[in-house]
């Protein structure tokens, strides 16, 4: 409590040994029934089955979840990519200050279960008189120095609960961090393939426009030769032009994906120094480390986070009950008080005071039930959101792990359609050379080998795509910042 506002302690002799010890008898009861009661329900963490997930086949490696997905890719430029995120990713860096911001607000949260301390200096001089007292004015002037303190003792545990509700929002914090982690990698690589499927694409269209353009050449030879027609070269020339059409869109998505991943890695389009020109691409073609999917639920942040604030909602229940009953807070000052500079310090200006004070809102229970109401109400939407989250956890496994299985079939049909889809337009090439076919069954096989081809450069991509699907859906990723390494971020300015 704040003395200088208040009536200036009569500087008080020190008191006898009997009355200290009571008082320190008393104190100590005090902090000791402070830990005997938290009022408000008990947290305990809802108990799920583990989940049985659909469509793990042989493919899947059930023994050891690898955190790191990424690396199974072999993809020295994919692993640059990620390291880059993790330093420099905005969305992370958000993430971390969130959790510098909850781990704050639990060490304020902490210091309201110990005594508040202050250091006063005061000095105050005042002229005037009582009515009734004296008809003379006088001077009074006081010096004032010591520590000021005050404490509300946790007698019901209403701060206790209000700790234990800092706490879970600092692991619900915490939780949040490794949830953006594995949304970033996951965005990361998926924007990395979708670019690698595209520029498979556009490699596929390069070269279908240069056999266009032989096409063509030998269609205008053959006219010159007499043994071709106008017809001919229009349609050839038509072709041509059709597939150079493809290319702009294609670079389009390109440049798209470019420029998204630059973001991502908290740079300016444009100015990425990671070298992602076109290169050799293969699908992945390794079984996938995912371990048990059973242990989804341990494995998913967002599921962590949920559970956090289930908890911390649940805690809230107490610190509101906590207003059913009475709030009991110590104040007391110790130090010096004088009228004269000369006497201030010495053994007869040694002053101290005991403030015990009560406060209960009784009168307005009627306000601390509807907050009870409201903080029961806010922990039956957290418990409900919990529930919603977990079950949104097992539909993105089971889609993540069936979608990846079909899209490695699709894989294996379409490689089989190119391959009998380029037999067929060399043969009808060959017969129209021969005179054997027309152009346009030519052109047919031609356009039916560019939309397989096509189709497969897309489906390869998407393969990984999968791939990255199942990691994320498995709560893949986060681990890849241990938890002392986590501490260290979170703590940096």
């Amino acid at each position: 409590m704040d003395l200088a506002a208040s009536p200036a302690p009569s500087p008080q002799p020190s008191p006898r040994r009997g009355e200290g010890a009571k008082r320190v008898t008393a104190i100590a009861a005090a902090i000791m029934l402070s830990g005997c009661v938290s009022v408000g329900p008990d947290y305990h963490a809802p108990q799920e089955t583990p989940p049985v997930v659909q469509g793990v086949d042989a493919h899947e490696s059930t023994t050891n979840f690898q955190a790191d997905w990424w690396k199974q890719f072999n993809d020295p430029t994919l692993d640059a990519l990620i390291q880059r995120a993790a330093a420099n990713a905005p969305d992370l860096k958000i993430a971390y200050a969130h959790l510098r911001e909850s781990r704050a607000l639990l060490g304020v949260a902490k210091s309201q279960q110990i005594p508040d301390i202050e250091t006063v200096a005061n000095y105050s001089r005042s002229r005037g008189q009582q009515p009734g007292f004296t008809d003379q004015r006088t001077t009074v002037t006081s010096y004032q120095a010591g520590f000021d303190a005050s404490w509300e003792i946790d007698l019901f545990g209403g701060v206790r609960r209000s700790v234990e509700a800092a706490r879970a929002d600092a692991g619900a914090s915490e939780a949040s961090l490794r949830d953006a982690q594995v949304t970033l990698f996951a965005e990361v690589a998926r924007y990395y393939f979708d670019l690698r499927g595209v520029q498979l694409r556009i490699d596929v269209a390069n070269r279908d426009i240069e056999n266009q353009r032989q096409s063509l050449k030998l269609i205008r030879a053959r006219l010159d030769a007499g043994t071709g027609s106008e017809q001919d070269v229009a349609s050839a020339t038509a072709r041509l032009s059709a597939v150079e059409a493809q290319l702009p869109s294609l670079q389009t998505l390109a440049q798209n994906d470019t420029a998204r991943l630059a973001v991502l890695l908290g740079e300016r389009p444009g100015e990425l120094d990671i070298d992602l020109s076109a290169k050799s691409f293969k699908p992945i073609d390794v079984a996938l480390s995912i371990g048990s999917a059973g242990d989804v639920l341990q494995r998913r942040p967002d599921v962590r986070v949920a559970e956090r604030e289930l908890a911390a909602s649940n805690a809230r229940i107490g610190v509101a009950k906590a207003d059913y009953y009475p709030h009991i807070s110590l104040g007391g000052f110790l130090g010096f008080l004088a009228g004269r500079s000369n006497d201030f310090g010495g053994a007869a200006s040694r002053a101290w005071s005991i403030a015990p004070s009560i406060t209960w809102s009784g009168l307005n229970v009627e306000r601390v039930r509807s907050n009870v109401k409201a903080s029961e109400a806010r922990n039956d939407a957290a418990l409900a959101n919990y529930q919603r989250t977990v079950l949104q956890a097992l539909e993105d496994v089971d889609n993540a792990i069936v979608g990846y299985n079909l899209q490695r079939e699709r894989v294996l049909k379409l490689e089989d359609q190119v391959t009998q889809s380029r037999r067929a337009a060399d043969l009808a090439r060959i017969r129209y050379n021969e005179g054997a076919a027309d152009f346009l069954q030519l052109l047919d096989a031609e356009r039916t080998q560019l939309a397989a081809e096509d189709s497969l450069a897309d489906a390869q991509a998407a393969i990984n795509l999968r791939a990255v699907s199942v990691y994320k859906a498995l709560g893949g990723g986060w681990q890849a910042c241990a938890s002392e390494r986590c501490d260290q971020l979170a703590a940096a300015p």
